[in-house]
């Protein structure tokens, strides 16, 4: 499946331009897939096309209100290109679509999904000719469910409900959602997981709208008379994600708190720089910090791969952790600090020279 087949997730169109006022220079296609994300630091939407990277915005103001909402609550999300228009020859506005969903899992196992005669015989009844294969049969049921990869490094998706809504309710069962077609997965005795029903796709209203998962698996579809049995190990993976679906969103909550204390610590342990100016390089920030700074013994030059913020004064966060020596010895001046770690927006590395991105 294309990214462009998805009709599923909160579906936005956004009209985009670079914020130089510049066309786009990369390689563009219409329904080729993008990445885009929210950099914190200058608080900015990067839009990459392939390996290059643009800071851009909505072309409208109510529309740039909008993308910043989808980009700062951070759903797992698709973007596509729907559409170019161009000034003297040169993309200049872009039309994309977004699909935000309300999680995503990752597996790093091999994922078999076996497919009998009986869903053979009615996928191809219903959706193929009479002279397809066996063979073609299960490749064209896994084009109709896996969604093509971003890259060669990334890993197949599929979009998934663990909506109890069948007659396998009461199993180990799943439904994946194609792009014309849902199809029931349950584990049977043997601990193998099948196609148990296949349909046409139905509409979804707002009022029975799936929540849909992505999966991130290496995934394959295989003939179920030649599938082995699934390691122990791997069948309590989807069993535990689908036992836990319902309280997915307070254990993420927990695990933020915690991870946030902990960077929280971290960044008051290793303190922060003063700078005097900046300038901006591309898409790099470079600080000249204060020169009456004893370089030797600062703490944060001593740490590798630390990520750092800059700010007009410390955030208050990171200077009242604790009760006493947190104040900051040189107050109102503007600040380079260590960052606490916030999932789901990821933080961009920095080098140790004071470059910032």
């Amino acid at each position: 499946m294309r990214v462009s087949d998805l009709k599923s997730g909160s579906i936005s169109t956004i009209q985009v331009e670079r914020i130089e006022d510049e066309p786009f220079t990369a390689s563009l296609q219409n329904t080729m897939e993008l990445s885009m994300a929210y950099d914190g630091y200058s608080d900015e939407i990067i839009l990459s096309i392939g390996d290059d990277p643009f800071s851009i915005e909505a072309t409208t103001s109510k529309e740039k209100v909008k993308l910043n909402k989808i980009v700062k609550r951070g759903f797992p999300k698709i973007v596509w290109l729907a559409s170019k228009q161009k000034v003297n020859g040169k993309p200049k506005i872009l039309t994309i679509q977004i699909h935000e969903f309300p999680n995503q899992w990752s597996l790093p196992d091999n994922i078999e999904i076996g497919i009998d005669e009986k869903i053979i015989d009615y996928y191809k009844s219903k959706f193929l000719t009479i002279k397809d294969t066996k063979k073609t049969v299960i490749e064209k049921i896994k084009g109709e469910f896996i969604i093509q990869s971003f890259s060669k490094d990334t890993k197949p998706r599929l979009q998934i409900s663990v909506t109890k809504d069948s007659i396998y309710s009461k199993t180990q069962s799943f439904t994946m959602i194609g792009k014309k077609a849902w199809a029931v997965i349950v584990r049977n005795d043997e601990n193998n997981y099948l196609i148990k029903q296949i349909t046409k796709g139905r509409k979804q209203t707002e009022s029975g709208r799936l929540e849909i998962i992505l999966l991130h698996a290496p995934i394959d579809f295989i003939d179920a008379t030649i599938m082995g049995k699934h390691a122990a190990e791997y069948r309590l993976q989807i069993d535990e994600l689908i036992r836990k679906n319902e309280s997915w969103l307070a254990i993420w909550k927990e695990y933020n708190e915690l991870e946030y204390q902990r960077n929280l610590k971290n960044a008051f342990e290793i303190g922060w720089l003063h700078y005097e100016n900046k300038r901006r390089d591309g898409y790099n920030w470079i600080f000249s910090i204060d020169k009456n700074i004893d370089l030797k013994n600062n703490n944060t030059l001593r740490i590798d791969n630390i990520q750092l913020e800059a700010s007009h004064s410390v955030p208050d966060d990171i200077k009242n952790f604790s009760v006493g020596d947190s104040e900051t010895p040189h107050g109102g001046f503007p600040t380079i600090a260590s960052k606490p770690l916030n999932p789901p927006f990821p933080i961009r590395k920095t080098s140790g020279n004071s470059n910032s991105q």
